[in-house]
């Protein structure tokens, strides 16, 4: 599966330390996401330590649109933030 990555993933990767942002991009090339429920439904998820990759599935390709820690990622992610991002990422 091809892996797109969105700017403000580009963004948050490069916030982190070295060790923490390679074990995030192995997982989002190695890592099946799981779908999510409830507001999200229709999006997927990467876990990987005490991150979360909020994805969006077409084809053969995952678009990774939103990361953060596992404790506010949901808090702050809905599913139009997705949408607006998901929409800007194919622009």
């Amino acid at each position: 599966m091809k892996v797109r990555v969105s700017d403000e993933v580009k963004t948050f990767l490069y916030s982190l330390a070295p060790e923490p942002r390679q074990k995030l991009k192995r997982a989002l090339k190695n890592t099946p996401p799981q779908p999510l429920e409830g507001d999200l439904e229709g999006f997927w998820k990467i876990r990987s330590g005490k991150f979360r990759v909020l994805c969006h599935i077409e084809a053969d390709t995952l678009t990774a649109l939103y990361a953060n820690y596992r404790s506010t990622v949901y808090e702050i992610a809905t599913a139009s933030l997705l949408e607006d991002i998901l929409k800007q990422s194919k622009d």
